[in-house]
């Protein structure tokens, strides 16, 4: 077992835990040096690994839950962050089915994606995860091709020039 510089040895038929010191820091040996039984030993690094881990599980989920898309960035990274939180969350064994995963991605969309958000929501087949993140690129290149498409014809416009129309006066006689 290994764990921020620790490393223990557990002899099988004795069942003892043997320290090495040379490889403990000496705030470390002087804290487990003291105890005299593998046991004792054992439960307390078992019981400071489990609160950590405890506390890691409660900030991944408050991650995930105060995550949010957001329209200054490109879609694709942002997505490939939530993967990541994603996977924290399935590391520390909490159930993150695949349609959980597709459902929130959609949910978690900008504000600007809402025809797109929609369009999602209303597909009466269940999507995979792989067929979103596809779809969700797709739309990031039709995005990107309007915007520049876009602000290409906005500066053709700049320089053109429109005569007023000329309106047809009756002379009154």
């Amino acid at each position: 077992m290994e764990n921020n510089n620790v490393i223990l040895y557990v002899v099988a038929p004795t069942r003892a835990v043997l320290p090495q010191a040379k490889k403990l820091e000496d705030h470390l040996y002087n804290v487990y040096s003291a105890m005299t039984r593998s046991k004792e030993l054992w439960d307390t690094l078992k019981k400071k690994y489990k609160a950590e881990d405890a506390c890691f599980k409660k900030f991944v989920v408050a991650k995930f839950l105060h995550y949010k898309m957001v329209d200054s960035k490109t879609v694709g990274p942002q997505v490939q962050k939530l993967q990541l939180v994603f996977h924290n969350l399935i590391d520390k064994d909490m159930v993150v089915n695949e349609v959980f995963q597709v459902t929130t991605m959609i949910e978690k969309l900008p504000h600007s994606w809402n025809d797109f958000e929609n369009y999602l929501k209303h597909k009466n087949k269940e999507m995979k995860l792989e067929d979103l993140l596809i779809r969700l690129k797709i739309e990031e290149d039709i995005k990107i091709t309007k915007k520049k498409s876009h602000n290409i014809s906005t500066l053709i416009g700049v320089n053109t020039i429109e005569e007023a129309p000329i309106k047809d006066k009756k002379i009154k006689k």
